[in-house]
């Protein structure tokens, strides 16, 4: 498996915020009825996410690092982009539009929040996180 360079500056916000496992549920940007839950994934499922599943490998040559998963089962990854570098923001690929032949980015990913940092906002119990 290659070895995927995961930013410290993640594992520093994982870690200050006790993020790792926790599942976080927030509004569908633009869409007043939907939630999405997001779960924080830990430096194996990131590794394995990136290298062995799709859309994983087929976004990670562009920078998007696969750091979540959907807890409802859309099976669409969040991401980070390492070239956006800390409190860059926070995305979502689409499983269905990456394969083989590519993506077109356009459709293919998109933005959940400016900064992954807004996760926060969402945890459920703030006293606890």
């Amino acid at each position: 498996m290659t070895s995927l360079l995961i930013p410290d500056y993640w594992r520093h916000f994982v870690d200050t915020n006790h993020l790792l496992g926790r599942e976080i549920e927030f509004p569908w940007p633009g869409e007043e009825n939907l939630v999405a839950v997001i779960e924080i994934l830990d430096d194996k499922n990131i590794e394995m996410e990136a290298n062995e599943l799709w859309p994983g490998i087929g976004i990670r040559k562009d920078g998007f690092i696969p750091i979540g998963g959907c807890s409802i089962g859309s099976g669409d990854p969040y991401c980070i982009n390492i070239h956006d570098g800390e409190g860059g923001p926070l995305y979502v690929a689409d499983h269905e539009c990456v394969g083989l032949e590519g993506y077109d980015r356009d459709n293919a990913i998109s933005v959940v929040f400016k900064s992954y940092k807004e996760l926060l906002h969402y945890l459920p119990d703030k006293t606890n996180a």
